[in-house]
């Protein structure tokens, strides 16, 4: 993972904008989650070159399970599949 923690490409910050904004205030848009409380644990895992290693993802995702995450969002996109990942995430 990242040892700079700062949305530099700006995704994440939008991508958890969306879904975790409330409903229903007159302010901006509606989230995804609605009235639910929710809480994002950002976790970074690409370069500010916009590439990452699939260690990276593993690493963020067991990270992300080991804090009881109940939903975990990924914007990945590759021509490569990665069997590691796939367990990952299957976890």
């Amino acid at each position: 993972m990242s040892s700079i923690t700062s949305d530099t490409l700006g995704h994440g910050t939008g991508v958890s904008g969306v879904i975790a904004a409330q409903t229903s205030n007159g302010i901006g848009v509606a989230g995804v989650s609605g009235v639910m409380d929710v809480s994002v644990l950002p976790i970074k895992v690409f370069w500010e070159t916009n590439t990452c290693n699939s260690s990276d993802v593993i690493c963020a995702l067991d990270y992300a399970i080991s804090c009881d995450a109940d939903v975990i969002n990924l914007s990945l996109g590759s021509t490569d599949s990665s069997q590691l990942e796939e367990e990952a995430i299957q976890r």
